[in-house]
């Protein structure tokens, strides 16, 4: 099944992590002292508890298992559906966008730990806190282990001078993971004259929320979820430009901006119903004046087959068709068919001026989409003419994203634990 991504993708080679002190106060306990073992068992844990978060996401995305494949008026080889069939196939589609968002990064974390417990399984004598080279032919290598005063575990790694931290834990059976890649350019000083830090962070939080930032080649980016509140939302700064990406959840609806120096650019809007996306409008164009608009037509009336090539690109005979064969639309369509999911979309573009209801409902091309959202009414009142109107949409922790101090607020969200043990340069040293 095709995903939305909104977002950007994440540092997550290695990863480099050091904890805090213990308390100072009396202990009516020695502190117990940690070796590689515990880290070994601790890292068998967390790979077993994201094995089963990424598996229950596993996803058919094959063509096949419902498919009526047959020749059909040409030599090239189409699969053929009738409408009858898709509409008794259409399976109520619930929206998660964040599912897209954090899949990728647990995935990646499960392989870096893999890999980290495969490469320390012959020095599970050590004691933790010191770095030290896993193995002696492979020197690039540097790794340090440490368990902060709430057990979660520290792991720093520095390979080739690429420096990653990583901590991770498990609370009330719910795993918590933040990850850090960074780097320092020596190009770029603060006020203080010290290299300032280019960065990937994450924060995953099992069943709640799920925060990204970055600080990279001039670009400022958060994206953050709520899996409670249905949140999603990106915000990338380019010097006087933006880039706002948001589901709101109201309108079941996610929209994308460009804008600068406060004036709205471009657009995209991906409109929902209850079996996924129903259309999305685009006047991101190279030819000012016009909009692409993309429509599923699975639920129209006014057909019979749909055919679509088993080659995956565009052929002649691919498109919309009466029963005797007289063709609706002919051209390239956006199929995608599963056990879980089902979505088919005709493109059409159109200029701004001439934008109305017969094309969001179909009647331009001989079809009826019969969809109370299906309106140029609706389009309009869902539509953002104003940065104004969503600015509230991109705060986090009441922090304004638009403000002038985007910078050091990223910095500062970074876990603590990982901020307090940061390498100083780009040696793995």
């Amino acid at each position: 099944m095709k995903k939305l991504l909104l977002f950007t993708t994440l540092l997550l080679s290695t990863i480099t992590l050091l904890g805090c002190e213990d308390s100072k106060e009396d202990q009516k306990e020695d502190p117990k002292i940690y070796t590689l073992t515990d880290v070994y068992e601790s890292l068998e844990l967390y790979s077993d508890h994201l094995e089963q978060l990424t598996e229950t996401q596993t996803e058919l995305n094959e063509k096949g298992n419902t498919h009526i494949n047959m020749s059909f008026m040409n030599d090239d080889v189409y699969t053929t559906y009738t409408r009858a069939f898709l509409i008794d196939n259409l399976i109520p589609y619930e929206q998660s966008p964040w599912e897209g968002e954090y899949m990728l990064f647990l995935t990646n974390a499960k392989r870096t730990l893999d890999k980290v417990r495969d490469n320390i399984a012959d020095d599970l004598d050590k004691d933790v806190g010191e770095s030290f080279q896993p193995n002696p032919e492979m020197d690039f290598i540097t790794y340090r282990f440490l368990f902060t005063q709430e057990g979660y575990l520290l792991i720093d790694i520095s390979i080739r001078g690429r420096l990653s931290m990583l901590k991770i834990g498990i609370h009330d059976n719910l795993i918590e993971i933040n990850e850090l890649g960074y780097s320092f350019d020596q190009q770029d000083l603060d006020l203080d004259g010290n290299p300032k830090m280019k960065y990937n962070y994450t924060e995953f939080n099992e069943a709640s929320s799920s925060l990204m930032t970055s600080n990279t080649n001039s670009n400022l980016v958060i994206g953050f979820t709520s899996i409670e509140e249905q949140v999603n939302t990106v915000l990338r700064k380019n010097n006087d430009e933006y880039f706002l990406n948001y589901y709101n959840m109201d309108i079941n609806t996610f929209i994308g901006l460009r804008t600068e120096n406060e004036l709205i650019k471009t657009e995209n809007y991906i409109v929902y119903d209850n079996y996924g996306m129903l259309y999305v409008v685009s006047n991101s164009l190279q030819e000012a004046g016009f909009v692409k608009l993309s429509t599923n037509f699975i639920e129209a009336t006014g057909y019979d087959i749909v055919k679509v090539s088993d080659n995956g690109g565009d052929t002649p005979d691919e498109g919309i068709y009466k029963e005797d064969g007289t063709p609706i639309y002919k051209g390239y369509l956006n199929f995608d068919i599963s056990e879980d999911y089902l979505f088919g979309s005709v493109k059409q573009i159109i200029s701004e001026d001439d934008l109305s209801d017969e094309y969001f409902n179909l009647n331009s091309l001989g079809l009826d989409l019969d969809n109370e959202k299906c309106t140029l009414e609706y389009f309009n009142s869902i539509r953002v003419t104003n940065l104004e109107d969503i600015k509230d949409k991109f705060t986090y922790n009441d922090y304004d994203l638009f403000g002038n101090d985007l910078e050091n607020f990223l910095l500062d969200l970074i876990d603590s634990d990982i901020r307090n043990n940061l390498r100083e340069s780009n040696d793995s040293e």
